[in-house]
Formats: C-alpha cells, sequence, structure tokens
C-alpha cells in the first residue's frame, strides 16, 4: 500500500529561496527528506545532513539549509514543524531542534528578566521618588520658598479681600502665639492671614505663610479648636508639602538635576506652576503627617489636643447639617471637608490617640474669643 503520510503534523506554511528567489507554498518533512511545494514546483533537502537554525525577527522564523544545495533555503514561522516526528526521530536533526528551542528558552528567560528589571525600576522610581523630592525640597533655599508663598498669596490678594484689621491681628496674634513660638523650628516665620471667604476652608504656602477663610473662624468654638487648626496647617508648612507637591509636578529627570545640584529646571516649574498650590490637594499620606506633627505640636505648647478633634466634629456636625444624611455629598460651603480625606476616621484615629493621653493642666487663653468671632464678621 502507498503511504501518503506527509508528517506527524502535516504540512506548514512557508517559503523558499531558490536561487536568491523568493516563493510562498507548503513545507511537510517525510521520512529521509523536507520538501518544499510552491509555484516553481517541488524542492527537497535530505534530513541527513541537513542544518537548522531561528532567526529573523526575534528568532521567529525557522530555515533549512543543506550544503549538497547551496542556493535552496526553506523557510516558516510555524514553530509547531519543530515537534514534527521525522525530525525528533531522526538523531542529527534533533539535536538541532533542541538546541533551538534552549536558544529560545534562554532568550525568552532574558527578556522575562529585563522586563522583570524594567518593572522594578519604575517601582523603584516610584517607590523612592516620594523620599527624592523630600531631599530636593531639603536643598531649596528658604527665601526662595518665602518668595513662592508670597507671590502665591499676591496672586491671592488679587481675587480674594484679605481682612487687615489691626484688631483682629491682635486676637489673632494673642491666640496663635502660644502654638507657632513652641514649635520646634527656627527656619519659618509664620504669618497668619484671614480672608473674606465664607468657605470653611484653611491652607498653607510655602515660606510659612498660613491663609484662614472667614467662615472657618465662624465655625470654630473655642481658641482650642482654631489652634488645631493652625497645628495642622503650620505643619504643612514644616514638612513642607505644598513644595513638595510641585516639585513632584516637574517630573523625574528635573527633580534628579536638582538632586545634584541643577535647580534651574526645577525653579522655572516651581515659579510656572505656583498657581496651582491654590488649588492642588494634599495627599492622604501628608494630610495624616500634617495631623501627627500638628498634635505634636499642640502638645509642646501645652494647648489641649481636643481642640482639633473637636473642630473634625464642628465640621461633620456642619455638614450634616447642610447635607442631611448623605454625608458623601461634595458641598462647597464645607471646602475644607473636601479636601481633607475621610473626616469622620480621623475623628476617631485622633479620639482613640486623645484617650490615651494622661489627664493634665492646659494653657488658658485670656482671649475672648466671642469677640474675636465678632470683630471677623463685622469686618468681612
Amino acid at each position: 500500500m502507498k503511504n501518503n503520510f506527509t508528517g506527524s503534523l502535516g504540512k506548514y506554511e512557508g517559503g523558499a529561496f531558490v536561487d536568491d528567489k523568493r516563493t510562498f507554498g507548503k513545507i511537510f518533512i517525510d521520512g529521509g527528506s523536507v520538501i518544499y511545494t510552491g509555484p516553481e514546483g517541488r524542492k527537497k533537502l535530505p534530513l541527513s545532513g541537513l542544518n537548522l537554525r531561528a532567526g529573523g525577527a526575534a528568532g521567529k522564523t525557522i530555515f533549512f539549509t543543506h550544503k549538497s544545495s547551496p542556493k535552496i533555503v526553506f523557510f516558516t514561522t510555524d514553530k509547531s514543524i519543530l515537534k514534527d516526528h521525522f525530525l525528533l526521530s531522526n538523531p542529527e536533526t534533533k539535536a538541532q531542534v533542541s538546541a533551538i528551542l534552549k536558544k529560545n528558552q534562554k532568550a525568552w528567560l532574558a527578556f522575562a528578566m529585563l522586563f522583570v528589571a524594567i518593572i522594578g525600576g519604575i517601582y523603584a522610581l516610584y517607590t523612592l521618588k516620594e523620599p527624592v523630592v523630600a531631599a530636593v525640597a531639603k536643598k531649596i533655599p528658604v527665601k526662595w520658598e518665602k518668595k513662592l508663598g508670597q507671590s502665591t498669596l499676591t496672586m491671592l490678594k488679587s481675587k480674594k479681600h484679605l481682612i487687615e484689621n489691626p484688631r483682629i491681628k491682635n486676637y489673632l496674634d494673642h491666640i496663635a502665639s502660644p502654638l507657632l513660638n513652641k514649635i520646634p523650628q527656627k527656619k519659618y516665620r509664620f504669618d497668619i492671614h484671614i480672608i473674606d471667604d465664607s468657605n470653611i476652608n484653611a491652607f498653607a504656602l510655602p515660606g510659612g505663610i498660613i491663609v484662614i477663610n472667614k467662615g472657618l473662624v465662624l465655625a470654630a468654638k473655642s481658641p482650642e479648636e482654631l489652634n488645631g487648626v493652625i497645628a495642622h496647617e503650620a505643619a504643612h508648612v514644616v514638612k513642607q508639602h505644598g513644595l513638595r507637591q510641585l516639585i513632584s509636578s516637574a517630573g523625574i529627570y528635573i527633580v534628579v538635576q536638582a538632586l545634584f545640584g541643577d535647580m534651574t529646571g526645577l525653579m522655572s516649574v516651581l515659579i510656572n506652576n505656583s498657581a496651582f498650590l491654590l488649588t492642588r490637594k494634599y495627599s492622604r499620606d501628608y494630610e495624616l503627617e500634617a495631623d501627627d506633627n500638628g498634635w505634636k505640636y499642640l502638645l509642646d505648647a501645652g494647648i489641649n489636643p481636643a481642640g482639633m478633634v473637636n473642630f473634625f466634629k464642628t465640621l461633620y456636625d456642619e455638614q450634616k447639617k447642610m447635607l442631611g444624611e448623605n454625608i458623601n455629598k461634595i458641598n462647597e460651603s464645607l471646602n475644607f471637608l473636601s479636601t481633607h480625606p475621610s473626616t469622620k476616621a480621623r475623628i476617631k484615629r485622633l479620639e482613640k490617640r486623645l484617650k490615651k493621653l494622661p489627664k493634665k493642666e492646659y494653657f488658658i487663653f485670656s482671649v475672648d474669643f466671642n469677640k474675636f468671632k465678632q470683630a471677623v464678621k463685622e469686618n468681612g
């Protein structure tokens, strides 16, 4: 009986170079030859003495050549041919198939290692970026920080009315100085401003500037509550959170340049993007860091840190009053809440810390807080 079997896996799509002319057709393997059939007929290369190699883009093409026919080359991108029964039954070609597969495995391993290295590099850049940004921020001269904060405040003044009243400033000094004088740093001189804005909000600018909205002053119920906010914002200043956010926006190349002393590109980014200091939200990590450091500032100053907790409760109660039970809805009049993470969770976190504090006597404010609030209300 005639055997019509043409290889254990049948015919393979491929082509041939014959006398430097390329054609496309089918390749199959019988008991003793690799056979190509195409437009110009049929060509054979014996399995005995056959040479196999992987080449082309990424080694995806298998080439067949034989020293008896130097002007003939068969090729296919169908790698299933390497599993062909006849190729694997011949010790010569089987060894070459094994070498090709081994080489492919090495190539894939190298690719996998490169991929892992790239992912690792990206991860390293991501995880190390914050420490690098913090290191760069520390290299920024204080006078540059102050200039950046002052220019941003000037920008704010063109849009909002600052309440500049000697009587109010005197009240504010009496309320804030017991705290600010005890913050353990000599780098910044804090400068607090109140703006005529009914939104409950406060924010810090680089260089020591703290801005408090009139709405927040009127919402606070005691000097301790207001100091809780001031302590939080002072921590943003000391930890350079605003500056660090601007530096992060500069891109890793400019940040690395600045780390090694070339501040030119970075300073340009800081100046051009200073307006973002008025609109950008801090990350959750920055906010919690400001809570923690602000808490410490209050304790160092002998001011009852319950004021910080109570102010968050005041905000939360105010939000519920205005929004009903739909507590997740954002309302512009409670801007402070919408730009700070999970107020309820922060209250619980700080309350837990408050319970652990030993009982002690705290600083007693002599200022009439209600008269201060009335003065702010009347001068808005």
